[in-house]
């Protein structure tokens, strides 16, 4: 019973790792006083809906990619994609 529980472990850790899609890399970090009245003026300036806004943060770009591959929009994901990969 015990090889049949590592073996699931083992599956579930391959299935975790091998997962086609975006990962997050960076751990999130929570803004400054500074950071957080730029990101206000933004969303009073461009509206909360704007994708510079969304992908700005790590956060938002993993789940704004999560969300196009979800909705069968993978070029578009793998575009923005690539474009982060290029500005790094």
């Amino acid at each position: 019973m015990e090889d049949l529980q590592d073996a699931l472990e083992d599956a579930q850790y391959f299935n975790a790792m091998h997962k086609s899609g975006p990962k997050p890399t960076a751990r999130v970090e929570y803004p400054t006083v500074l950071e957080l009245k730029a990101w206000m003026d933004a969303m009073d300036t461009e509206g909360p809906g704007s994708i510079p806004i969304i992908c700005a943060d790590n956060l938002g770009f993993f789940l704004f990619l999560k969300y196009c591959f979800a909705n069968g929009d993978q070029a578009s994901a793998l575009f923005i994609e690539a474009v982060a990969k290029f500005k790094a």
